[in-house]
């Protein structure tokens, strides 16, 4: 699968059985839909509000089906998402994981996927400088 931001290859990365696309340049995360869901151990109680028609058009292109991603807030951050208007896939770019993991808590399950996160994708958060 191609990157949407930069067109390179995807790797696949997986956690407790979840398939992460991941690119190794620009460090985005593609999340097929309810895998980020899975992962953060959450089930998208404000699911509605990442209903593609309510959200604005943008200008990448799923790496899936093709179709012009569509981009608003995931719920209850300021964190902006690309949300695939046809299957629901989440396109993160690099750091946005992790202020969405964040944005969480600090519930046991929550530490494990930061755990991972830190070892995948390293401590940074968007807007945070690196040590």
């Amino acid at each position: 699968m191609k990157c949407p931001v930069c067109n390179k290859s995807m790797i696949i990365l997986e956690h407790e059985g979840i398939e992460i696309d991941y690119c190794t340049r620009c460090k985005g995360s593609w999340f097929d839909s309810g895998e980020l869901a899975l992962l953060l151990h959450d089930e998208l109680r404000h699911e509605e509000s990442l209903e593609p028609a309510l959200l604005k058009k943008g200008a990448r292109s799923c790496p899936r089906c093709g179709k012009r991603m569509r981009y608003g807030n995931f719920p209850n951050t300021k964190v902006e998402i690309d949300v695939c208007p046809v299957d629901r896939g989440i396109w993160l770019d690099k750091g946005e994981l992790q202020a969405i993991a964040k944005a969480q808590g600090v519930s046991e399950s929550m530490q494990r996927v930061q755990v991972f996160l830190h070892n995948v994708f390293g401590s940074q958060i968007e807007g945070e400088k690196e040590a």
